[in-house]
């Protein structure tokens, strides 16, 4: 019970000793104070009306002392911590234009992706599968004559049939391990037309294709 009384009785004074009145160098008075932090600047208080921050400059030479501050450093202190919000506006603001750099990359390299789908979507709905047999092997493709299965009327068999060619065409591919002069049944959409050097040294042009797989 007394140890209960000593403590009780040493948090009042406590409590009381750090109560007090502060009157700035302009004369307001703050009643039943506490000062809950100190910092370089000024010291922030808690009184009977709230909670303020009261600065080196509104303190009078008593006060500075009790709480060891000054202009000087309060001054030095202010600069710091401009200094300290300017770098970090800098660095949030670096952050922001490469987060949005970040953004604009993969924008693109989404509308890019959909207008990839959509050209393949395009491709496929105008492909068609037709019979060729390659005359020359590319680097990116082939030329290849194109032809149709029609009815062998020199023949005596009724249902014999022979190659119709109809014209050379270029397609643009993968070719895999075809050779020249092999028969293949691409899946092909137009792309507009091609111009090569034949072997007689003219140029011709022929039909694009581009091979859909």
């Amino acid at each position: 019970m007394k140890n209960l009384i000593y403590i009780l009785t040493f948090l009042f004074v406590v409590i009381y000793a750090s109560a007090e009145d502060i009157t700035t160098v302009k004369g307001k008075t703050y009643s039943n104070v506490t000062v809950t932090r100190v910092e370089p600047d000024g010291i922030f208080i808690k009184h009977s009306a709230g909670i303020i921050k009261l600065f080196v400059n509104e303190l009078t030479p008593e006060l500075q002392a009790k709480y060891k501050l000054s202009s000087d450093s309060a001054g030095q202190y202010q600069r710091n911590r401009t200094l300290a919000l300017q770098q970090r506006e800098i660095e949030m603001r670096r952050n922001l234009e490469a987060r949005n750099a970040e953004w604009e990359v993969q924008a693109k390299k989404s509308e890019l992706l959909r207008l990839q789908q959509q050209r393949i979507t395009s491709l496929k709905n105008t492909a068609s599968v037709i019979a060729v047999d390659i005359l020359q092997i590319t680097d990116d493709g082939c030329i290849a004559k194109r032809y149709k299965m029609v009815k062998d009327e020199y023949s005596s068999d009724p249902f014999a049939k022979r190659k119709e060619y109809t014209e050379n065409i270029y397609i643009v591919g993968d070719t895999g391990n075809k050779v020249d002069g092999a028969s293949w049944y691409p899946n092909i959409s137009p792309a507009g037309v091609y111009t090569y050097t034949t072997v007689s040294g003219g140029s011709a042009t022929i039909k694009k294709y581009i091979l859909v797989n």
